[in-house]
């Protein structure tokens, strides 16, 4: 009788609507990741905007909203990439999602004409949130708005603040910075030295983030050389 009664009260609770929603949330979200995960981004943002309309209550909400504006900003709608990562803030301020949104933000922002705004996003970012490996990936855009800006000093603060695999890109954005003010030998010893330091093509492609950067390197570097008149060092760098 007793393990009737148990039996009785598992199966109740099994298909209660709680738990038949938390069942649905996810199978829904498996399936929207599987989409994203293979580039099906209309797809999968339809279903992560299903899930985060239908279920409020869900633990996977802040997921759902979050990777529903990647898809979105992937399908290049940015205002309903932005709608979707102001919704998650509004609605899970302290949730880790919502730190990593604002940098989506933040480059958004710049990306549209807005680097002041852009400043101001990414400095509340750093403010609010502990962001971790993140973090320098939010400076480097900081960096870029605050050169579009005209603010030399602070764009070079955020740089040199960067470190592990954000602070190479750091010494690019400084190289390129030179070479468009017209410093040519800053800009050639900047990427002097970082090409000196960057892997070969083949480790590069097994562990840098930007396979690619050393070979944008060795492009600037060249220029700034053969800017400087001297012809033949220049060429040779393209042997």
């Amino acid at each position: 009788m007793k393990r009737s009664l148990l039996l009785a009260a598992l199966l109740a609770a099994a298909l209660s609507p709680a738990a038949l929603a938390q069942g649905a949330d996810t199978t829904l979200h498996a399936l929207a990741v599987r989409a994203f995960n293979d580039g099906s981004w209309q797809f999968a943002l339809t279903r992560f905007r299903k899930l985060a309309d239908e279920q409020p209550q869900s633990t996977l909400r802040p997921s759902a909203l979050y990777y529903g504006g990647l898809c979105a900003l992937y399908l290049d709608d940015t205002a309903r990439a932005r709608a979707s990562f102001d919704e998650l803030a509004r609605s899970y301020p302290t949730d880790p999602f919502t730190a990593r949104s604002r940098i989506h933000v933040c480059r958004m922002l710049l990306e549209g004409g807005k680097p002041a705004a852009a400043v101001d996003e990414g400095r509340s970012a750093l403010q609010r949130f502990k962001l971790g490996e993140r973090e320098g990936e939010l400076r480097l855009v900081l960096a870029q708005a605050y050169f579009r800006l005209g603010v030399e000093e602070a764009a070079l603060k955020e740089l040199a603040a960067l470190t592990g695999d954000a602070r190479d890109a750091a010494r690019f954005e400084t190289g390129r910075w030179h070479f468009r003010k017209g410093r040519l030998a800053e800009a050639e010893a900047v990427f002097a030295e970082l090409f000196a330091r960057l892997p070969a093509a083949q480790a590069a492609r097994e562990a840098s983030p930007d396979p690619e950067l050393r070979q944008k390197v060795a492009f600037f570097l060249a220029k700034a050389i053969f800017l400087q008149r001297r012809f033949d060092e220049a060429l040779s760098r393209f042997d």
